[in-house]
């Protein structure tokens, strides 16, 4: 295709808007692409991406060779590292055969076992967390010193998208100002996140933030992010005949 032949970009529409929020107007000639059932988005998306796809076509090759890359880096068999030692156990992880994520095992170092063996224990599966998500990371992966528990983090950056989304998807925030997603502080066994955001009224603080808790503890399950909940210790005693 000739660059005569290539379309035009698409010039989305300018559609005069205001917002007054606070004593404050906001003017925004784009609200109207907010709705995502709008016909005319999904217009202007389509053609947006047909101009994409006419301009990047003579990269069809190099996508191509950049696919079949990545694709040959997943192994045909189980890929595993070498083992580290710490207290009675060796730690390793594998990508098993056909995956691209990790797991993460260990076995008993004296007697020495190898990959496979029955006295293998699996501690953490990556690919089993990350099934149904587009993207899924495991951070950091630690155990403790008694080798009882296995502490692992997922991404931040998974935990900042959970909360824009949400944010995005309710009704009873305004989309301008944006939502906000900060790191507030490291807690001894978790990161503090934040979720700032503008309602219309402010006497429906409570009601608004009870109903984004909700809506975040669900979300946070469907992505497999782990709510850090205090650790107590309950000792029952039974009482004596």
């Amino acid at each position: 295709m000739t660059p005569a032949e290539l379309p035009l970009p698409p010039a989305a529409p300018r559609i005069p808007s205001r917002l007054t929020l606070h004593g404050v107007t906001l003017a925004d000639s784009y609200a109207w692409m907010r709705d995502p059932a709008s016909p005319a988005l999904a217009r202007y998306l389509t053609a947006e991406r047909a101009y994409y796809d006419a301009q990047s076509s003579h990269l069809a090759g190099l996508i191509s060779d950049l696919y079949n890359e990545a694709a040959g880096r997943t192994p045909d068999q189980a890929d595993d590292s070498a083992g580290w030692p710490a207290g009675e156990f060796t730690y390793r992880t594998r990508i098993p055969a056909g995956q691209q994520n990790r797991q993460f095992l260990r076995s008993r170092a004296v007697p020495a076992a190898a990959p496979g063996d029955p006295a293998e224990q699996l501690l953490l599966d990556e690919n089993i967390l990350a099934e149904g998500h587009d993207y899924f990371a495991v951070g950091t992966a630690v155990v403790s010193p008694d080798h009882a528990v296995l502490a692992y983090g997922t991404d931040t950056d998974l935990v900042r998208r959970v909360l824009m989304d949400v944010a995005a998807k309710s009704d009873l925030v305004l989309d301008a100002p944006k939502p906000e997603v900060r790191l507030e502080d490291f807690a001894d066994s978790s990161l503090s996140f934040a979720l700032f955001c503008w309602i219309p009224n402010a006497r429906d603080d409570l009601r608004v933030s009870s109903a984004l808790r909700f809506a975040i503890e669900k979300a946070f399950r469907q992505s497999s992010i782990e709510i850090p909940f205090p650790q107590r210790e309950i000792r029952l005693k039974t009482p004596s005949p």
